[in-house]
């Protein structure tokens, strides 16, 4: 199951969930047509995209977002199980999308983020700030 969006200099990498977690994981790594697989231990930072949805409609949007008719949100056990998969990564885990703040759950999936991520300097959040009055407090709580 393909369920997130990653990125490493200036590589974008797509994590594929073959049941497997820790150094076990690989990741497929499309650059110019070319397949690399990259142990996960080499990735400093892993990006789950919990939706596709964006408020803009950037010409030069390298993942598509919000040129979508029916966006796609993540559900909350889909997120779940994408933090357990990364358990005992060294690196970052961030949420992104399209803008992840539209997601219609993003105070729950933050709270799961506290609470399966305890250290908070191992958490990003990839935003444009569209929400961020409204989820000011989260965001400072969370990230």
């Amino acid at each position: 199951m393909d369920w997130s969006f990653i990125s490493k200099n200036s590589l974008y990498c797509r994590f594929l969930n073959y049941g497997l977690s820790g150094e076990n994981a690989r990741l497929e790594t499309t650059y110019l047509g070319c397949n690399l697989v990259i142990p996960i231990n080499d990735i400093r930072c892993i990006h789950i995209e919990i939706t596709n949805a964006c408020n803009l409609v950037c010409a030069n949007c390298t993942r598509f977002v919000g040129h979508h008719k029916t966006p796609f949100f993540m559900t909350l056990e889909m997120v779940e199980k994408a933090i357990d998969s990364l358990e005992g990564f060294p690196g970052t885990v961030g949420i992104m999308g399209g803008e992840p703040t539209i997601h219609p759950q993003f105070s729950e999936i933050c709270e799961m983020i506290q609470a399966k991520i305890p250290d908070r300097r191992k958490r990003q959040l990839w935003s444009d700030g569209c929400n961020w009055t409204k989820y000011e407090k989260v965001i400072y709580e969370t990230f």
